[in-house]
């Protein structure tokens, strides 16, 4: 028994004793106060880490030597060299002040700042650093705090955590902690694999996702979708610079660069940067920035770990939230440890670089030798230009460029595949969260606070809650009722035992059950979704829908099916049949009905004009080739007139709603009477070198540099009982981009004839985006000033649309609204039609106005002569 004792203790203490060893202390300033996040490097094992926010710090590691740096911005650098034997080295560290000199240097005529020769080298540079890297392997630890100072009464009840699958109210002061082991693959250009090795959270959601890709961007890119680097090849424009000395690290000479914004923005942040003399890479930075959520600060530490390759060691990300009473703080730490980096060989390195990267490193390390070529002419221009000690900017944008187009000759040389690999993969390692406090007191780099170690209790007196009202659940009449209701109330998603078939209820309440319109009155109706999901790469949609119109006492339906095929070429096929109530205009650009209802009920403005349509229709689409759509369809429809049967609003209630009959100068009583139609349409798209993802068997497009080409036709046939007759071609070319932080340019210009127009209901009319709606629900082309259908036509047409976006045009220039996200635009569209004699219009609009509104004046003119003008916003969800 004796002998099973001691077995039983030598299993459980294995693991402790046998990494129960390293470095650990505490490190402070001369006057005795902890630093925080100083980083500490092991050159031997090329990984970093961190103390925390109370300067503790913890190492576990293997009896042997070590060379130790210990770093923080601010301090001198200092190196120890340790012996760890087989238990913990207690070893205190004091920092003591960096002292910071300046050099000398010639004085510009001009009086400008030495900080601009600085980065003006530093921003040529940026490319080729950016490119350096070919692919690594690297341990991530990642550790972030949440703690909410301030919850609005109104959403105490709302907010909750969910902790070992418990849920539980978020509470005001207490700390959150999260933490992850992780393993990082990067490959050039943008490829990461992430596996998460372990991970324990007490987090409100336990999703490292957003900090480890900011642990993953890098400040040599010109933007990284939130703000702009002061490396990007148009920093001048947007930053200050001022040199504030330099200081010794080791064996090179560290310049502190002061960065400052030239206007107030959200896109741009301010702080210190450091540079290596000579090498012009990044040091360390410590940034900070002011967003619409709260203020954002970021610490990197470089350290070289492998010849002339120097890579962020330390991280530390800073969240102070402050919005609609919300207040929290979100701190987020990491170190890594790069077991494997590779270089990027066809990136030819700058002779300057490889007579620093010589003097650099000592003797017994090994240096490549490569075979000296004739340097090419863009190479001799780099040359030349980074042996000028002083670039103006111009010579600054000519490095970038030669550095960027020298660094992209590998991309050239591959072939071109449109097929885009996913660019970021996650998976979990099996049983990562079952790692006990054991695993993680031998394994994580940086010390757990006092208030961290209490977050994790959190999580085991939930748990044991969390199994007492289990085991009390069962027969408890009140909470089956409370999910019956909750079901019929809201709705519910219902699956099969394999997940295969998917019945989605939206509830007896939601924004899409009720809707108002003088032609139907108040309407009611209830829907469901079924989705049948035959094979990984084979899905059934099937979307029936009844309603009732109360003023007319009749009942609408209608019902969907949609069925995929042909996955790596997109292939659908869908099906629809109906009796409802529909606009004259299609729904892509048509007034939005809660737009129209909310019009209705409170200014008693309809600007909707409604006809009744029972239909059957079947579709079909598929590429033909990549970029190549061809899309057929073909309908049969009963087509009604309908009057205005309702004149009820909360307000103006002795005014009239406007008549349902569309204003239109072309429009005949045959194009509104009640008819049946016989119609089928095709199109055929072209986009040049759309690229793609295929992801789970099926082909998913991604984007092109091309505009996208296509035509159509469209005809009605006097076959069956159809009266219809009328032929359209029509065609098209349109090139969007999505704004950013420079300036795009989106346009389109399309045209379409009827060669016949015998008979046609006023539905199949050519229709435009146009209404005088004051708020719209999107934000695509539209001509703003223009009444719904007055511009509708049977003849012909010519359209055309420009779009110039900038995130600093004209009102942004101004200090007050410089710090907003927002973008302005230019707007110029033209209509040319048989009743509209060269109709232009101009606009400027201020968009992205939290993220998803805009609102802009616009003028029209037609044949030259002025029209008249409008406000016009746009809710674009």
């Amino acid at each position: 028994m004796k002998n099973l004792f001691f077995a039983l203790f030598f299993l459980i203490a294995l693991p402790v004793i046998a990494s129960a060893q390293g470095v650990r202390g505490t490190i402070v300033d001369e006057n005795g106060d902890p630093v925080p996040m100083a980083g500490i490097y092991l050159p031997s094992e090329r990984t970093g880490t961190a103390s925390n926010s109370e300067g503790k710090y913890e190492i576990p590691l293997s009896p042997g030597e070590y060379d130790l740096v210990f770093q923080s911005l601010g301090f001198r650098t200092r190196t120890f060299h340790l012996t760890i034997r087989k238990t913990w080295l207690d070893l205190d560290i004091t920092m003591d002040p960096q002292s910071i000199q300046l050099r000398e240097v010639v004085v510009n005529p001009s009086g400008e700042d030495p900080a601009y020769a600085i980065m003006r080298k530093a921003i040529g540079m940026a490319p080729y650093y950016l490119r350096q890297t070919n692919r690594y392997l690297a341990d991530v630890y990642l550790k972030g705090s949440f703690r909410m100072d301030n919850i609005p009464r109104l959403l105490k009840n709302s907010l909750t955590i969910s902790v070992n699958d418990v849920e539980a109210p978020l509470e005001e002061g207490r700390t959150y902690t999260m933490e992850s082991m992780n393993e990082i693959t990067f490959i050039a250009p943008d490829t990461f694999q992430h596996t998460v090795l372990a991970s324990r959270s007490s987090f409100p959601a336990g999703d490292e996702a957003t900090a480890l890709g900011f642990i993953n961007s890098s400040f040599y890119e010109p933007d990284n979708g939130m703000v702009i680097s002061p490396l990007a090849p148009q920093a001048m424009r947007h930053y200050k610079f001022r040199y504030e000395g330099y200081f010794e690290d080791g064996d090179v000479e560290v310049n502190k660069i002061k960065v400052t914004p030239r206007r107030k923005s959200q896109q741009l942040v301010n702080g210190y940067i450091y540079i290596v003399q000579d090498l012009w890479n990044i040091h360390s930075l410590d940034v900070e920035a002011e967003m619409f959520f709260g203020d954002i600060r970021v610490k990197q530490v470089f350290q070289p770990v492998k010849e002339g390759v120097w890579l962020p060691v330390t991280h530390q990300f800073d969240l102070d939230v402050s919005m609609m009473g919300v207040k929290a703080v979100v701190d987020y730490s990491g170190s890594v440890k790069y077991k494997e980096v590779e270089l990027n060989k066809e990136l030819e390195t700058p002779e300057i670089l490889l007579a620093e990267s010589e003097d650099s490193f000592s003797e017994d390390e090994e240096v490549t030798v490569t075979e000296e070529e004739e340097p090419s002419k863009e190479q001799k221009k780099l040359e030349a230009l980074l042996a000028k000690e002083d670039l103006s900017n111009r010579e600054m944008m000519q490095l970038a460029r030669l550095m960027e187009k020298t660094s992209e000759k590998e991309e050239e040389r591959q072939p071109a595949d449109l097929e885009l690999t996913s660019t970021y993969n996650m998976t979990v390692k099996k049983d990562s969260i079952k790692q006990d406090s054991a695993f993680w007191e031998t394994r994580r780099p940086i010390p757990l606070t006092p208030l961290e170690q209490e977050s994790y209790a959190l999580g085991d007196s939930l748990a044991a809650v969390h199994a007492a009202k289990k085991d009390s659940a069962a027969g408890d009449v009140d909470g089956w009722l409370d999910k019956a209701t909750g079901f019929a109330t809201f709705g519910k998603r219902f699956f099969n035992g394999d997940s295969s078939v998917m019945v989605n209820y939206n509830g007896l309440i939601g924004l899409g059950n009720v809707n108002f319109n003088p032609v139907d009155g108040w309407n009611y109706k209830q829907s469901l979704s079924v989705f049948w999901k035959q094979d990984s790469v084979h899905r059934l949609e099937l979307t029936p829908e009844a309603g009732y119109a109360f003023s007319r006492d009749e009942l609408m339906w209608k019902v969907k099916a949609r069925q995929t095929y042909a996955p790596l070429l997109r292939g659908e096929v869908s099906m629809g049949a109906g009796d409802e109530t529909s606009d004259f205009k299609s729904s892509g650009i048509a007034v939005n009905s809660w737009v129209d209802m909310v019009a209705s009920l409170a200014f008693k403005e309809n600007y909707k004009r409604y006809f009744g349509r029972r239909f059957v229709e079947v579709s079909n689409a598929l590429d033909l080739a990549n970029g190549l759509r061809w899309d057929v369809s073909a309908a049969y429809e009963w087509m009604t007139p309908r009057l205005n049967n309702s004149n009820y609003s909360f307000f103006h209630r002795d005014k009239d709603y406007h008549s349902n009959i569309p204003e239109n100068d072309i429009l005949f009583f045959h194009n509104l009477e009640e008819q049946e139609s016989f119609s089928w349409g095709t199109t055929i798209s072209y986009t040049p070198r759309y690229f793609y993802r295929i992801h789970k068997g099926r082909k998913i497009m991604s984007h092109s540099d091309y505009p996208t080409f296509s035509v159509s036709v469209k005809q009605g046939i006097q076959a069956f009982d159809s009266s219809a007759d009328y032929l359209f071609f029509e065609g098209g070319v349109e090139h969007e981009k999505d704004a950013g932080f420079f300036p795009v340019l989106s346009w389109a210009a399309n045209g379409g004839w009827f060669a016949r127009n015998e008979a046609m209901h006023f539905s199949h009319f050519k229709h435009f985006n146009s209404s005088a709606v004051p708020v719209r629900i999107t934000g695509s082309p539209a001509f703003r000033l223009l009444d719904d259908y007055e511009a509708s036509t049977n003849e012909w047409y010519l359209q055309g649309h420009l779009k110039y976006t900038s995130p600093y045009l004209l009102l942004k220039r101004l200090p007050v609204l410089s710090n907003r996200l927002w973008q302005e635009s230019l707007h110029f569209d033209y209509l040319h039609t048989p009743g509209f004699r060269n109709y232009t219009q101009v606009g400027y609009s201020i968009d992205q106005i939290l993220l998803m509104g805009s609102i802009g004046v616009f003028a029209g003119f037609e044949d030259g002569e002025y029209k008249h003008w409008g406000v016009s916003a746009v809710l674009d969800f």
